[in-house]
């Protein structure tokens, strides 16, 4: 039910404006200084996107999901004042990422 579920709210979202959430959020995720990361980017029913990133730390991998408005992600682009603030948001949470 839950694969069910992802798929239309998948739906809902034209192929542009997925690749647009994706390109966003690599280029913030590079911003930060990431390592060894893998990253996916899924909409939800609710307006809300959900931002999963796996990354290594001392050999295992964490993991750590992320929700954020399509209209903060699209900001981003265009918006340095919007960009800095989701960077000040997701920074706590994946400081354990960073390259040393």
């Amino acid at each position: 039910m839950k694969e069910a579920k992802r798929n239309e709210a998948s739906a809902l979202w034209s192929a542009a404006e997925l690749a647009e959430a994706r390109d966003v959020v690599q280029s913030l995720l590079e911003t930060l200084g990431l390592r060894a990361y893998l990253f996916e980017v899924e909409p939800r029913e609710s307006g809300q996107w959900v931002v999963r990133i796996d990354c290594a730390l001392n050999g295992e991998w964490q993991s750590t999901s992320l929700e954020v408005p399509w209209q903060a992600l699209r900001a981003c682009r265009e918006d340095p004042a919007a960009r800095r603030a989701l960077l000040a948001q997701w920074r706590p949470h994946l400081d354990h990422c960073r390259r040393a």
